[in-house]
């Protein structure tokens, strides 16, 4: 069996987002009890590991939830974001590219990648956080919805920069390296080879 490989998308895209929806969710409820937090502390210091495990897979999951709501967002965002777009080579194929043939270029690509994520998945949260705050409390305190948008956009915001910022790095990459003229001669010359060995 292979081993699992945890990325920096998977930890800071979905496992923190994730990690802050299970404490909001967790204080909420604490709250409605009327139960002291500051007790909770010693519970949380003195955590075994297979309770931390099974919190960091809940995070996940509700994270990569989330996940899904933020790229629905995103993809509402990016119209307002207009990014010009090489009509050659999609943004897939130059990914790819930057992938397999300019590895270090493609980290930093990776890392805008991964802000991007947790900024779109971290105003969902606050959005959401903000309503269920406004509405649980008990005069219906609309500072909390006000504070809850406000901070969800800054997210947004955040999180089309970063986009932006990614898009860009991956054409000048591109661009400047030549990778499309070097992915077609190294086509090519598979497809010689390939036929070479038909031959054969």
């Amino acid at each position: 069996m292979e081993k699992i490989k945890i990325g920096l998308i998977d930890l800071f895209g979905y496992v923190v987002p994730g990690l802050f929806v299970l404490a909001i969710a967790y204080c909420l409820l604490r709250m409605d009890n009327g139960t002291s937090l500051a007790a909770d502390w010693v519970v949380i210091l003195h955590i075994g590991w297979d309770s931390l495990v099974l919190i960091v897979v809940a995070a996940y999951l509700v994270g990569f939830l989330t996940g899904i709501v933020g790229d629905m967002a995103m993809e509402g965002l990016k119209k307002i974001y207009v990014i010009p777009k090489d009509d050659d080579l999609d943004t897939t194929s130059k990914y790819c590219l930057v992938r397999e043939m300019s590895p270090e270029n493609f980290k930093v690509i990776e890392q805008f990648d991964v802000v991007k994520k947790m900024s779109s998945n971290l105003g969902v949260i606050a959005i959401a956080g903000g309503i269920i705050l406004c509405l649980n409390a008990k005069d219906f305190n609309f500072g909390y919805l006000v504070l809850g948008i406000v901070t969800g956009i800054l997210f947004f915001l955040s999180s089309c920069k970063y986009y932006k910022r990614r898009i860009k790095t991956l054409d000048n990459v591109v661009t400047a390296f030549d990778l499309t003229t070097k992915a077609r001669k190294c086509s090519n010359k598979y497809k010689d080879c390939v036929a070479g060995s038909d031959g054969a």
